[in-house]
């Protein structure tokens, strides 16, 4: 079998930058399967479990100042806890579930029995760190 004609570098026409062109399509392939992992990772953050009281305190923190929680269900899935809920608390039912609003306004209702930790969210945005309330650089000084 003849091997196909296949010129040195030195006598190319223009300058191939080889698999450079197709980084482009490697990152975002690459970005979506370092998403779904993290998605799949977010069950193996194991917190310790809550006393219904503690649970219910702060769910009630967080529906009467309305702030964000996260709740981690007592409930697995193979060998890993489900995937962290985010959402704000909107009330409860006659059944004994919490009713929460997560994204795009659905509602879920969460069994309380089910539910093995609560945190309420830092509210904090990264880009408020170190700003005051007048948008001012709260580690420098401002001179009058």
């Amino acid at each position: 079998m003849r091997k196909p004609y296949d010129p040195p570098r030195e006598l190319w026409l223009y300058d191939d930058r080889g698999m450079k062109k197709w980084q482009g399509w490697f990152l975002s392939d690459h970005s979506a399967a370092l998403e779904a992992d993290a998605l799949q990772a977010e069950g193996l953050l194991v917190r310790p479990e809550q006393s219904e009281t503690e649970v219910g305190t702060i769910l009630e923190i967080s529906l009467s100042e309305g702030l964000a929680v996260t709740i981690q269900l007592n409930i697995l899935e193979g060998d890993r806890l489900l995937p962290d809920i985010k959402g704000y608390v909107r009330g409860y039912d006659e059944a004994n579930h919490v009713v929460l609003a997560t994204a795009a306004d659905h509602q879920q209702k969460i069994r309380l029995t089910d539910i093995r930790n609560v945190i309420l969210v830092d509210q904090d945005k990264w880009y408020r760190e170190g700003i005051d309330d007048y948008g001012i650089q709260s580690d420098q000084s401002v001179s009058k």
